[in-house]
């Protein structure tokens, strides 16, 4: 968000300000939601039997992670 203000010119030092907001419509990458109708559609089992097969090298944690972004990848496509 961005935002930009003004100062009223005054000698107190509780001027007035003047605020205004700007909400940006492209914020960058977006957040992954998972929808519950995937699990009804064709295809799905196959689609994550096959993420959870792949072979990732590395510890426990970042081998689930790699096979959860390469479903979210196939799922957004």
């Amino acid at each position: 968000m961005e935002y930009y203000g003004y100062l009223s010119p005054s000698t107190s030092d509780h001027a007035p300000m003047l605020i205004h907001m700007i909400c940006k419509s492209n914020m960058g990458h977006k957040p992954f939601k998972n929808f519950n109708y995937w699990l009804q559609c064709e295809g799905f089992d196959d689609l994550l039997a096959h993420s959870w097969s792949l072979q990732v090298h590395g510890v426990p944690m970042y081998r689930v992670v790699m096979k959860l972004k390469f479903l979210q990848y196939n799922l957004k496509h």
